[in-house]
């Protein structure tokens, strides 16, 4: 065999081994890869109005719910934001007569707080053709009732009928007033009372 190839032979035996003997030797390397998770807490329901926001012609008295069971509810009536230091709802109905805005959060330990809920309110109470433009309350007359009954309903003193006959124009007679029509009763502090010695 020519000398020249034998060496070669070798030198490509000797790369063989070596290179098996590196690939067995070779270290392992592992990868590890951390994925982070966020776990949010379950949040508590945003607690609902009823009536729903809006504008009404009459005083209404608002209800606050929540769909979380045991949650507690606490409100504001002046605009700011509610926390765990306001007002807290009872079942009790919150009155509203004129513009309210009613902010609510519901809490529950171990729940993150509910979002933010807001109610506007307007009450816009009716006009009735005719009548002076006095704050009181619209009272529809009935069969039977004349201004001395509706004084000593809403007064405990028929002698400001007189004065409830000036708050409404559209009577023609403090004696004759017509079932089926509207009046409107003013504050008492706002009459004054008949004096029969004058």
């Amino acid at each position: 065999m020519n000398k020249k190839v034998v060496i070669l032979m070798a030198i490509v035996f000797s790369f063989i081994v070596f290179y098996s003997c590196a690939k067995k030797e070779a270290p392992t390397t592992t990868t590890t890869t951390t994925i982070e998770v966020e776990v949010q807490e379950p949040k508590v329901s945003t607690p609902t109005f009823s009536p729903a926001p809006g504008e009404y012609k009459d005083e209404q008295s608002i209800s606050l719910s929540c769909e979380t069971t045991d949650a507690k509810i606490k409100y504001t009536t002046d605009g700011t934001t509610p926390n765990e230091n306001s007002l807290q709802y009872r079942g009790i109905p919150i009155k509203v007569s004129s513009v309210m805005k009613i902010k609510a959060i519901a809490i529950k330990e171990g729940l993150e707080n509910s979002d933010v809920a807001e109610g506007n309110y307007t009450i816009k109470k009716e006009e009735i053709k005719g009548v002076k433009n006095v704050d009181g309350k619209k009272h529809f007359i009935r069969w039977g009732e004349n201004l001395w009954s509706i004084c000593k309903k809403y007064y405990n003193d028929p002698w400001y009928y007189p004065a409830l006959f000036e708050a409404n124009p559209t009577l023609k007679s403090p004696r004759k007033i017509y079932a089926g029509t509207y009046l409107i009763v003013p504050d008492k502090s706002s009459l004054k009372r008949w004096d029969f010695k004058k």
